[in-house]
């Protein structure tokens, strides 16, 4: 059986992980963080989470975001599988309509 994950609009992602007090994971490629990403948002690809690279806390809501929505899911749904509680943002970066962070590295 497939865990259930929350979708939300992406517009709602901070207030959503200031409520949850969640993590905010960016699954695309490090370039595409560094040229710019949501606020308090890790980066994390999904090609990590695919191989079984990561380690999250256990008790913290994990709230995943990407392009266009895809990549998110299937992150998601991954680490749902591990037992971790995951949000999805529908939607995608493409529809985030507040200022994003650029990295200086």
């Amino acid at each position: 059986m497939m865990p259930t994950i929350e979708n939300i609009n992406i517009r709602h992602i901070i207030q959503k992980a200031v409520a949850e007090n969640a993590i905010i994971i960016d699954v695309r490629s490090r370039e595409e963080f560094r040229q710019g990403h949501i606020p308090m948002a890790i980066n994390v690809p999904v090609r990590e989470i695919q191989n079984g690279k990561v380690n999250f806390p256990r008790g913290r809501t994990l709230i995943f975001y990407c392009d266009s929505g895809a990549n998110s899911l299937k992150a998601a749904r991954i680490l749902a599988g591990y037992g971790y509680k995951t949000i999805n943002t529908v939607g995608g970066i493409q529809q985030y309509d507040k200022e994003l962070t650029v990295s200086r590295q």
